[in-house]
Order: C-alpha cells, then structure tokens, then sequence
C-alpha cells in the first residue's frame, strides 16, 4: 500500500505539468521519505527482529512479562513497518508529482475498533468497502445488513492476508469487534477516551497475536502466558528489564509515538523547503544510512 485507484493515479501520468521537475514537491517528498525510512529501520526492523525471535519459539510455559512485552512490541513495530513503508511510498510519489492518498491516521489513538479500522490501513479498507461492503450492504433495510456486510468484508481481509486458519479467524475476531463497537455508537453507548484509547490498543494486541502466531497453538499459549500471574512478581520484571532494557526503551518510544506524535501528514502541513526542513531529513537519512545492515524484509512483502 497505499492502495490505489486507477481513476485517482493515472490522470496524474497523464498530466503533462507533472513531467515537470518541481523542487518544492522533491523537497517535500525527501522530508516525507526521511520520516518513512527513520519509522522503517530505527524502530520497525530491531523491534520486529526482537518479537519474532519470541514468537518462533513459543513454549507451554510463557511468563506473563514476557507474553505482554513482546505482543506489544510487535502490535508496535508492526504499525512502524506499515506506516514507513507507506510514507516512503508518499514521499517518493510527491517528488514525481505524484500525489499517493494517506494510508494512516494513528490508528492506536482510536477509542473503539470501528475508529481503529477507519485509521488503519485506510486504503485497504477503502478496497475492501467499494468491492465487497457496499455490494453486500444495502441502505434502507435493516441496520443487521451492516453487520452482515462487515463479516463478510472482514473474512474475505482475513483470506487476502492468508490462506491458513489463524488469518481467517483473525479476520473474523477483528469483523465481531467492529461490530461491537457500531453497535454501541449506534445506541450512544460512549466510552471515555482516557479508557477507549488503552482499551482499544490492548484488543488489537490480542488480535494481532492470532495474526503473528504460526499455529492457533501457538497464538494459545501467547494468550494464555499472558493470563499466568503465577509469573508475576518483582524479580522477574527486574530480570524481564535488566536481560533486555534497548527493547523495552525502543519499545516505549515507539507507543510514545503512536500516542502522542502527530501523523506524517500533520507535519507536513506548514512543511516549508527551507534549511530546517533540509537538516531534518538529513539527519534522519544519514542515522538510517549508518544502519543500513540491520535491514529487515518489509513484512507486508509476503502479502
């Protein structure tokens, strides 16, 4: 992604104005393409490399810290890998004067879950809702049509992504979920922002633990270490903290981010090319230059 639309893109190829070189746009896209690549490689790639090392070696007997630090972590790294790969594809686009839709809007400042997949993936969604929701759904009838046209949409994203079961039903947990919380928006059933926020992110941790899983076996035994108190206690957070205190730093920055920092889109509202904006990219480009032999395979390339 970002998902295109032909009827969006190739009006653009077509204009002749854009075969023009246009420094303002190539400086805005640098400074696009420098966030991207900064989101990429400082935060996703040793974020992803650190979780997937625990979820290739899942076991029956997961200490609760571990179960949440690394779920979080990757839920986190996750977004990163997404969404920097998405600002490099923006950032490239406006340097050919190409103008690619926003593909992320903070998801995991979202109240429910209806919220969380209006932000997430934004142009996936709008696919998967012009060829399969709105085909379903019909207005006019009963308001059950929503729920049936968001079940069906969510069980056809859970194939798209892949054909073994735990996609599926991630698609499916995600779809139930969705529901729920238009059900509640519907009846004005609100929830306050300080609790949606932290409510919401820690359902999509379980969630995206079903899409991380290799089997439902072991997506059970994630879930569950994260129920096992018994492996709770002072020791093993000093332990948890002290065997592996880069992550948990890398980590809390990174929700820092997502909570807190606006979108790309946002900071490039009053971008101006000036020399400000020029050292920020470069600082940026240059500490990921200096980490180039850290990279990681984006991880929606097997999609």
């Amino acid at each position: 992604g970002p998902i295109i639309h032909h009827a969006e893109i190739v009006p653009q190829f077509e204009d002749e104005k854009n075969h023009r070189l246009n420094f303002d746009n190539v400086a805005l896209g640098l400074f696009i393409f420098s966030i991207g690549c900064f989101k990429k490689m400082m935060l996703a790639d040793p974020l992803t490399t650190d979780a997937q090392g625990f979820f290739n070696n899942v076991n029956n007997h997961l200490p609760f810290i571990q179960s949440w630090f690394h779920s979080i972590e990757y839920t986190v790294s996750y977004y990163f890998d997404l969404s920097g790969y998405a600002d490099m594809a923006i950032g490239l686009g406006w340097m050919f004067n190409i103008k690619i839709p926003q593909n992320f809007n903070s998801p995991y400042k979202a109240k429910d879950f209806q919220e969380y997949w209006q932000r997430w993936h934004m142009t996936l969604s709008r696919f998967l809702s012009s060829y399969i929701f709105r085909n379903v759904y019909r207005r006019g009838v009963k308001y059950r049509n929503y729920y049936v046209a968001s079940m069906c949409t969510f069980f056809v994203s859970g194939f798209w992504h892949g054909a073994g079961w735990t996609f599926v039903v991630w698609g499916i947990v995600n779809g139930i979920l969705v529901c729920i919380a238009s059900y509640r928006n519907k009846h004005n059933m609100k929830t306050p922002l300080w609790l949606g926020v932290p409510l919401t992110f820690i359902l999509a941790v379980f969630v995206r633990v079903l899409f991380v899983s290799n089997t439902f076996t072991d997506a059970w035994y994630v879930l569950r270490g994260m129920f096992n108190f018994s492996t709770l206690h002072l020791s093993a957070i000093k332990d948890a903290l002290m065997d592996n205190w880069d992550m948990w730093l890398l980590n809390l920055f990174g929700l820092a981010i997502c909570w807190f920092a606006p979108t790309t889109k946002k900071m490039t509202e009053h971008f101006k090319p000036n020399w400000k904006y020029l050292l920020y990219a470069a600082t940026l480009l240059v500490i990921c230059l200096l980490n180039m032999d850290k990279v990681v395979q984006f991880l929606y390339f097997q999609f």
